[in-house]
């Protein structure tokens, strides 16, 4: 993918919003992918309004800040010093949502202001709540032992994943329970080559098309495929998921993040770290 063909994707007119950030790359965290010379940095948001109309933009799935910044030869600098749980006010324009609109991006063109001060972001009902933590430290299950993360709010094991332990992060609801988190990754388990399968080519139908970009040899659709390494899951309590996984040297250090709906669906796929 090119600069121009990034920039392509961002076909809607231009819009005021003010955001709340609710995911932003940290100081020390891998670098982001490189597009022509510069880095394409992204943040996420779980709440916003629209300057224009005063209204909330609706938020649900995956809500995307994307932007280029040019790449440095020491240090990082991302352009934008985006705080988790901090608001700003941005001109962005928006691109087609990813087939079943669980999945938004926006480019950022501009920031017009940093850490506003926006008291309806941060409305009770509308601000989320630290979920209440289980008494039990080790979640037991047919799958395996699972321990609470009392720091992050989640249960964390391993799983047995064709042969290769895989890494799962469960999600705990706001009422303590990490029933539905379970629950789906008992579905995955079930059939674990299918799902297998299934990922490799969401990663392949999202990705491949960028490999000549970073890989000096050829290599096809299938080889592609078959080069992706075991998974690590994060299953959030909604039953939603993200998979990451390796790719050896194709796209150099970094791997793929893919992201799939309650009922499994793909929401999309990108590099990341």
């Amino acid at each position: 993918m090119t600069k121009e063909e990034f920039l392509s994707e961002f076909t809607g007119e231009p819009r005021e919003i003010t955001a709340r950030i609710s995911y932003c790359h940290g100081k020390g965290d891998p670098a982001f992918p490189v597009l022509d010379g510069m880095y394409k940095c992204e943040a996420r948001f779980d709440a916003a309004i629209d300057s224009a109309t005063g209204e909330p933009i609706e938020t649900r799935g995956f809500n995307w800040l994307r932007w280029l910044a040019p790449k440095k030869l020491f240090g990082f600098s991302y352009l934008y010093n985006f705080k988790k749980g901090k608001a700003y006010r941005l001109l962005v324009r928006q691109a087609e949502p990813k087939k079943d609109a669980g999945f938004y991006s926006y480019l950022v063109e501009r920031l017009i202001d940093a850490e506003v001060d926006e008291p309806r972001l941060y409305k009770t009902e509308n601000k989320p709540r630290k979920p209440v933590l289980p008494d039990s430290d080790v979640l037991r299950s047919e799958l395996g032992e699972f321990k609470l993360n009392r720091e992050f709010g989640l249960y964390e094991g391993t799983i047995d994943y064709l042969g290769e332990e895989a890494s799962v992060d469960l999600g705990i609801s706001e009422d303590g329970k990490a029933d539905a988190a379970l629950e789906r990754l008992g579905e995955i388990c079930a059939d674990l080559e299918g799902f297998d399968a299934k990922i490799r080519e969401i990663a392949a139908e999202e990705l491949y098309e960028l490999v000549p970009d970073w890989y000096d040899e050829e290599m096809s659709r299938e080889e592609f495929k078959a080069v992706l390494s075991g998974p690590c899951f994060s299953v959030n309590s909604d039953g939603s998921a993200e998979v990451m996984l390796g790719c050896g040297e194709v796209f150099a250090d970094h791997g793929i993040i893919i992201w799939l709906d309650p009922e499994g669906n793909s929401l999309g796929a990108d590099l990341a770290g």
